[in-house]
């Protein structure tokens, strides 16, 4: 395949060569039908967004035969809109000529059912022909959408047999002559999962060039179509960030999705006071001492927190319920009046397996169990279980004013043992759950309880839903993306969040709090910069060190960390006697900046002149200026200054001045042993007795005679060496160096990779 690169600049004008018409009938009637209930705002940029896409696409088709391809990527977050944005972009598509649409609708059923279903709703106008369907005679509908000149749009799974199929049409000839002038779009929904080479690793380390099913048959798929445009979308797009630039699946252009002012994402559960979480409590078997979660096995009954979790959403679906029935205005909204949702997503497995590990038919029964013997209370006349929920949801949300009156206990539950119980229905979603062609049906009940797995982790979109129990976690590092694709209570739900609630672990919350922060870094960086700069610079990501980013077995290349936690330090930088350039742009910032200032001279209890340092407290971005300067011989260390550049102006917006020490200020130096390791140097500056009463300096109370108040900013030592290197050319050299130490409060870890 012939490449062209296209870099997208969000600052700049879309792709020239292809801008396409904005006023036929199909992009007219996604404009006024689909987007008619979204407000003016939101509507324009997911129109704005809908264009640059399409116009960084390769264009529809040319005079001539020509060979021409690209692949780009469209990062949205998780529930935000991804499908209706390339359901915005197909219509602009059959208004401006593309004849063959394929979407490889991830690996489930259900989520290519869906798919669909929202594609053809959106799509099918009434008096319109410009648009069809693949049926059973594919080969036979696609060579009549490309004789007749109309759209034909094909969704099918990520299936080997499925995608080779279609592969084998095309390259029939009658197929090909009309290829030879006209584009082909392929949509790859979910695009980290599935598509990417998982030999890339093995490839790297063995030397072989081993393709992975998937990723073989696509790429196959792509090489019989002259002209087109491979369209990732994502909301998880660590993997096709990081893989190769060689590999055919490396994006060339990319498009962020601004989420709608009404969406309920990472910022809403996780960044502030996280009102809409509830940790799941261990619970300890006495006799296995295991604990669920994550252990399974041992679990003989329904865990507590699964019975906890099934009657607050019940709870939590009453209220609702009254909310919607007083408010008339909500009848606007039938998708969600009156309805409620829960899902319990507890594992990947359906059945237990031979640990005895417990799957998600048992979790079912459980559940179907925890209902009848809420049943058989409310036929008692028995509500107590109910009143700690009660009392709970009524403190949360009583005083946000949701309702004039917030109803009395004997009211909800009314509500709860007539409207609620009498229309909820259990679903066991597994394999094979919908026929082919067959909609889940929402609308009958209006309640709904889904216990479900690995059908549930991506695309999916669960309506209506107000309670999420997902007991599931590892003991080890979690895998970014595959977390975050779980959270399935993301979306547009800011008109029923007050009833929303999700039941996670503790460790579960961390890791989504640390993987909300990279989310929020790694959209924001591709918001403002073109994808080269990304490139350029590594890849760099914000990833927590308790975090894995993503599958490593698709990648090729190593991923580098960065840690900024605690102390750090710059190692001498003798090569290329870069140690002596940085020596004088350490004298000119004393001399220049520091001398400016009133330092107060701190020491221990028992001071000499090797523990007595001079103290100043300095604007941070002085401190900023200072390292920028700094030169360094490995990339890597060259990286690290400019990631700590990055973050002291992040610190800086919350903690404007730090503290910075002239260590052992009334010694020339203080000698130091360097050692040399395959050609690096390094120096241990926290040594001995007096090194750790350095590390201590200021961070710690009580360690200086001096009251010294701190409150978690970035302290700065300023070193004078004098190395001591046996059989070497720097040895008895001075140089100055920085240590550094990061509190807890501004930590971050970046990660990047190095072709």
């Amino acid at each position: 395949m012939t490449k062209k690169v296209i870099i997208t600049d969000i600052t700049k004008t879309p792709n020239k060569e292809n801008i396409p018409k904005t006023d036929g009938n199909y992009f007219n009637h996604f404009q006024e039908k689909t987007l008619k209930n979204i407000i003016k705002e939101d509507k324009d940029n997911i129109i704005n967004s809908t264009i640059r896409i399409l116009s960084n696409c390769v264009k529809s088709n040319f005079s001539d035969d020509s060979e021409e391809s690209n692949t780009g990527i469209v990062i949205g977050k998780i529930q935000s809109g991804k499908t209706l944005s390339f359901t915005g972009v197909i219509s602009l598509a059959i208004d401006n000529g593309y004849r063959i649409v394929f979407i490889l609708a991830g690996t489930k059923k259900l989520l290519e059912n869906q798919t669909y279903e929202r594609i053809k709703k959106a799509l099918s106008i009434k008096g319109e022909d410009e648009l069809r369907f693949v049926g059973n005679e594919a080969q036979k509908d696609i060579e009549d959408a490309l004789r007749y000149e109309k759209t034909i749009v094909i969704p099918i799974l990520k299936h080997q047999k499925q995608i080779s199929h279609y592969t084998q049409i095309l390259n029939s000839q009658k197929i090909k002559n009309y290829l030879k002038k006209a584009s082909v779009l392929i949509f790859d929904d979910e695009a980290d999962q599935a598509s990417l080479n998982t030999q890339e690793r093995k490839n790297a380390k063995q030397g072989l060039n081993n393709e992975s099913t998937i990723f073989k048959t696509i790429n196959d798929l792509r090489k019989t179509i002259p002209n087109h445009s491979f369209i990732q979308y994502t909301a998880t797009p660590q993997a096709n960030l990081l893989i190769s630039r060689l590999n055919t699946l490396s994006p060339e252009w990319h498009e962020v999705l601004r989420p709608g002012s009404k969406y309920t994402g990472g910022d809403i559960f996780f960044k502030n006071k996280e009102e809409y979480v509830r940790e799941i409590i261990p619970e300890l078997d006495p006799i296995t001492n295991n604990y669920f979660p994550p252990e399974t096995k041992h679990l003989k009954r329904p865990p507590k927190s699964l019975k906890n979790a099934i009657r607050e959403f019940l709870v939590l679906a009453s209220l609702k319920f009254k909310r919607d029935e007083l408010n008339p205005n909500l009848k606007e909204t039938p998708d969600w009046w009156k309805k409620s949702t829960m899902m319990i997503h507890p594992t990947h497995l359906v059945n237990d397996n031979k640990k005895e590990e417990k799957g998600i038919k048992k979790f079912y029964n459980w559940t179907e169990n925890i209902l009848k013997a809420i049943e058989d209370e409310i036929d008692d006349n028995d509500f107590r279980s109910f009143k700690v929920f009660y009392d709970e949801i009524k403190e949360s949300i009583e005083p946000k004013k949701i309702f004039n009156i917030f109803p009395g206990f004997d009211e909800v539950m009314k509500i709860l043992s007539g409207k609620i119980m009498s229309s909820c229905k259990s679903h066991q979603v597994i394999g094979g759950y919908l026929k082919k062609g067959e909609e889940f049906q929402w609308d009958i009940p209006n309640n709904h309880i889904l216990v479900g797995g690995s059908i549930l982790d991506r695309g999916f979109t669960v309506e209506n839903l107000i309670m999420t129990y997902m007991p599931r976690d590892t003991k080890s590092k979690n895998q970014a993306d595959t977390i975050e694709q779980r959270c399935r209570f993301y979306g547009y739900r800011s008109d029923y969040i007050d009833f929303c609630r999700v039941y996670i672990t503790e460790n579960m919350i961390n890791d989504l709090k640390k993987y909300n922060k990279s989310e929020n870094y790694l959209t924001e960086f591709l918001s403002k910069n073109s994808l080269e700069e990304f490139y350029n610079s590594g890849c760099k990501m914000l990833m927590d060190n308790n975090l894995i980013a993503t599958n490593v077995q698709r990648l090729r290349d190593d991923l580098f960390s960065t840690r900024f936690k605690g102390w750090l330090r710059f190692e001498p930088q003798f090569e290329m006697d870069k140690y002596k350039k940085n020596n004088r742009t350490i004298d000119l910032f004393d001399n220049n900046i520091l001398s400016a200032l009133k330092p107060k001279e701190i020491f221990p209890k028992n001071p000499t002149d090797d523990n007595t340092h001079l103290l100043y407290k300095i604007d941070i971005e002085k401190i900023s200026t200072l390292i920028l300067k700094l030169e360094m011989n490995e990339l890597t260390d060259q990286d690290r200054i400019f990631d700590l550049y990055s973050l002291f102006n992040k610190i800086r917006q919350s903690k404007k001045y730090c503290y910075f020490l002239k260590i052992a200020h009334k010694r020339k130096y203080r000698e130091r042993t360097v050692y040399k390791n395959k050609g690096k140097y390094s120096v241990q500056l926290f040594t001995g007795r007096i090194g750790g009463e350095d590390r201590k300096m200021v961070v710690e109370k009580g360690v200086t005679t001096q009251n010294i108040p701190y409150d978690n900013e970035v302290v700065i030592q300023l070193h004078h060496i004098f190395s001591k290197i046996k059989d070497d050319p720097y040895n008895e050299e001075q140089f100055k160096t920085l240590a550094i130490y990061i509190p807890e409060k501004h930590a971050e870890n970046y990660i990047r990779k190095y072709d």
